[in-house]
């Protein structure tokens, strides 16, 4: 029966892969105590798909050289007889390598005289993190021959752990997509020749791109004041907030995906700023005041420098290229 001491290492792990949620070594460290935890002596976590029989492994094993992790991932992988079938490895569950294949079994099999005989292994206990189709992400405590087989207390342990797992590396890979499609949509905003400010429902900036920063340096009609954007007189950016609030619901327009116009004074009494707000990700729905909402303003200044791609405002002052009907914003991400 696992010891009370076992459990409690349990729930400080647990704690653990929370607080450290996102941080570089995480899993490392995890699996280090994994190993520690279950008396192993050794860990890894690796993939697989059961459709091509291919996998690698993500975590080298403890105590186990470059050359044999690498053997494992070109070679191995297909032959090892614990991943002949699918079925057992549903999402969370935790196996013995004993219910899947006698040990007795396991010893005459290539898998066993190439690859784990060499380093000493036989007994293992393996846990789905998660599962996508033919997908799987294991982890994998293993014992010596020399070493007790591991056991049903030692499973159930493991099924504690797993759900926590399986959320901590759902969390890590959203969190690592977000920050992907974020980086390549603001590298593009960063790029292109027309003035491009982010704001959220409240009209806090974002980002601002290279043409913007010298739009709001100006200080001529438009301009960034305690974080947010606003124009130069009270009643423009009255006017410039609501239009923002309108856009980011989705409100506002007869074609959202034109986005909504308004044009902003400037003090020198040059050429008004033509400004269209387009909703990037709509707010949701019932929640006022939620962050998540964001707002791209494309700014026509005339006197600001020339537009040296095609792009160009169309008489009704939405956003349009001079070839072909308003192009969707670069990116345009479900998240950003």
């Amino acid at each position: 029966m696992p010891t009370a001491r076992g459990d409690d290492r349990i729930d400080e792990l647990i704690k653990v892969i929370y607080a450290t949620l996102g941080q570089k070594g995480q899993w490392p460290y995890v699996l280090d105590q994994i190993c520690d935890i279950f008396g192993g002596a050794g860990v890894t976590r690796f993939e697989h798909n059961f459709g091509n029989r291919k996998g690698f492994i993500r975590h080298k094993c403890q105590h186990v050289g470059a050359e044999a992790n690498d053997a494992y991932d070109n070679k191995m992988c297909g032959r090892n007889p614990w991943l002949r079938s699918d079925l057992p490895y549903r999402s969370e569950a935790a196996l013995l390598g004993t219910e899947i294949l006698p040990n007795s079994e396991l010893v005459r099999t290539e898998f066993y005289g190439d690859f784990l005989r060499p380093l000493g292994y036989l007994h293992r206990l393996c846990g789905v993190v998660a599962r996508d189709g033919l997908d799987v992400e294991l982890v994998a405590v293993l014992r010596t021959k020399e070493m007790r087989p591991f056991t049903e207390p030692d499973k159930k342990r493991l099924q504690r752990l797993l759900p926590h797992l399986h959320q901590a590396w759902d969390l890590r890979r959203t969190l690592r997509a977000e920050r992907i499609e974020r980086e390549a949509l603001l590298g593009i905003l960063d790029r292109v020749p027309i003035a491009c400010l982010l704001v959220d429902h409240a009209a806090r900036i974002r980002f601002v791109n290279r043409p913007a920063e010298r739009l709001l340096a100006r200080r001529d009609g438009l301009m960034a004041g305690a974080n947010c954007v606003i124009a130069a007189t009270s009643r423009e950016s009255v006017r410039l907030r609501r239009m923002i609030a309108r856009v980011a619901v989705g409100a506002g327009a007869a074609r959202p995906d034109l986005g909504e116009v308004i044009i902003v004074s400037r003090p020198s009494e040059r050429p008004p700023i033509l400004l269209t707000g387009l909703c990037i990700r709509p707010r949701e729905a019932g929640r006022p005041g939620r962050a998540g909402a964001l707002v791209a303003l494309l700014a026509k200044d005339p006197e600001g420098e020339k537009l040296s791609s095609d792009a160009r405002f169309s008489p009704s002052g939405s956003f349009a290229s001079s070839a072909t009907s308003p192009p969707a914003l670069p990116g345009r991400p479900a998240s950003l």
